[in-house]
């Protein structure tokens, strides 16, 4: 059992010490994310007048005035207001070159605004979060690193069970004591406690990542609904193709997925646990380090003929 026991302890600090500057980067970058909506009206200067209420505009109507502002540039994606009174968001692109993100009123389909996406700094923390600058290959590392994030918290659950048989001791921080044995129930209690949050979020991100960046359909603007819908429009025939519906089971469970994985199904106090949840690896880091450089030196062995006093 000891020698099972070690095993898995040497398992979780290799896991740490592979993956952790990575699992920081990914996690505390997805915590700012958590408010992203937010956090580019405050850079652009706000998310702009719309018309309250009404019907909506043709889909054409709204991509040729995002194109009438922004001659050149080639629209690729459509996402519908999450609620009333918001600006619907065009993305128009040139390969290699500037990212446009154009505001729509969707009943009008009236330019509310338009955003250069790298010139925002959420811009490169998103590249930085969902492929750290790498490419499709980054994609691949993040899945990988929310699999081993996945192995983290099995192997410290492994850890941690024997507390079980005296539970108080699970969750206790024996205050007074060398910082190392201040760190180390720390380290256990922030563990299990975040341990509910990491699995499903690490597991769900992998999936997003694993499943990316595939190829764009040519001459069609992708097109997202507020129910989690998504289409193909054809921009030369104006024809629309649905590829996930939440009325069947399969896509509902892929909007579920991308719900959980961005805290989007608590309204504001499932986004603020998210993004205390992201910051937890931070605290896991600094008395994970705690622990490995306070832990007993072995001592030097005793030259020959000497005896220890």
């Amino acid at each position: 059992m000891r020698k099972g026991r070690a095993t898995v302890l040497w398992l979780h600090l290799a896991v740490a010490l592979l993956a952790g500057a990575g699992l920081l980067l990914v996690s505390v970058s997805g915590a700012a994310l958590v408010f992203r909506p937010e956090l580019d009206d405050a850079v652009f200067g706000g998310p702009g007048r719309v018309t309250p209420g009404g019907g909506r505009a043709p889909l054409q109507a709204l991509l040729a005035a995002g194109q009438a502002a922004h001659p050149g540039l080639t629209p690729v994606s459509l996402a519908w207001p999450e609620r009333d009174g918001r600006p619907a968001r065009l993305r128009l692109e040139r390969p290699g070159s500037e990212i446009v993100e154009v505001l729509l009123d969707p009943v009008s389909a009236r330019v509310v605004g338009s955003r250069w996406l790298e010139r925002s700094p959420l811009h490169a923390l998103r590249a930085l979060h969902t492929e750290l600058y790498l490419g499709g290959r980054g994609r691949l590392v993040v899945g990988a690193l929310g699999l081993l994030l996945v192995l983290q918290g099995a192997t410290g659950l492994f850890l941690w069970w024997p507390f079980t048989r005296r539970l108080p001791r699970g969750f206790t921080i024996r205050r007074g004591r060398r910082w190392r044995v201040v760190g180390y129930d720390l380290h256990k209690l922030v563990g299990i406690a975040s341990l509910a949050f990491h699995v499903p979020v690490a597991l769900t991100g992998a999936l997003l990542a694993l499943s990316a960046g595939g190829p764009a359909r040519s001459g069609a603007v992708e097109v997202r609904e507020r129910d989690g819908s998504v289409a193909w429009l054809d921009r030369g025939t104006g024809t629309v193709t649905v590829v996930r519906d939440p009325r069947r089971a399969g896509d509902r469970a892929w909007g579920l997925v991308t719900g959980l994985h961005e805290g989007r199904f608590g309204g504001i106090a499932s986004r603020w646990l998210y993004v205390a949840g992201g910051l937890t690896p931070v605290a896991l880091a600094l008395t994970g380090l705690g622990i490995w450089l306070g832990r007993p030196r072995p001592r030097p062995p005793l030259p020959s003929g000497e005896r220890a006093g």
